[in-house]
């Protein structure tokens, strides 16, 4: 359990700096209306692409959990591009080495799959989101420069580094790639099912 004073200080900071964002509100269009998807190809097979976030140059870019990476594409041309994620951890590691003497600590939290609605086709399988808040308390309390959540990735990660020719020929079955993108297709699913019913 946090300190009051410290739990008033940590409570103040993230509700001034990560303020909860309103998501914009749904418009219906009147009449008719044709709703086109297209995939991409992404390099990074069994990454799991989630969090598409359109730019404002119209490029789409996304995180890949499996791969700690971030991607990008132009749906213009077609051009894909996959970056690794290993600066991110090189910074925080600079930035934990920094602040460290200011008695400041650095913990990277990587949350793995948890129960969202982007992934309701798993019916409860996954842990809740609460665990990511579990793991941040933690972290404040205990700090350390990595931390898993759930636990139960720490192995898989390990295998991934260790193994990652045969991860690739896992994740790059057919079996499981159709697997892992169960959501998203309930997910185009509902929403071509909610146009359809706009109409």
């Amino acid at each position: 359990t946090l300190p009051t004073d410290t739990r008033d200080t940590i409570t103040s900071y993230l509700g001034a700096n990560f303020s909860s964002k309103t998501r914009p509100k749904t418009v219906v269009v009147p009449g008719s209306a044709k709703v086109d998807f297209q995939e991409w190809m992404v390099p990074t097979l069994g990454s799991y692409p989630h969090d598409p976030l359109s730019a404002s140059d119209g490029s789409i870019w996304w995180t890949e959990i499996f791969a700690s990476k971030l991607g990008r594409v132009d749906p213009k041309t077609g051009q894909v591009v996959v970056g690794y994620g290993s600066g991110a951890l090189a910074i925080l590691d600079s930035v934990r080495r920094e602040v460290r003497s200011f008695g400041i600590n650095v913990t990277l939290i990587e949350p793995g799959f948890v129960r969202t609605s982007f992934n309701a086709t798993t019916n409860g399988r996954l842990p809740g989101p609460e665990i990511v808040a579990d793991a941040v308390v933690s972290a404040i309390s205990r700090p350390r420069r990595r931390r898993v959540v759930p636990a139960s990735y720490y192995l898989p990660i390990f295998l991934a580094n260790v193994f990652p020719g045969i991860t690739d020929l896992v994740f790059g079955d057919a079996r499981v790639q159709d697997r892992l993108n169960e959501d998203a297709r309930a997910l185009r699913s509902a929403t071509a099912n909610a146009t359809q019913r706009h109409e």
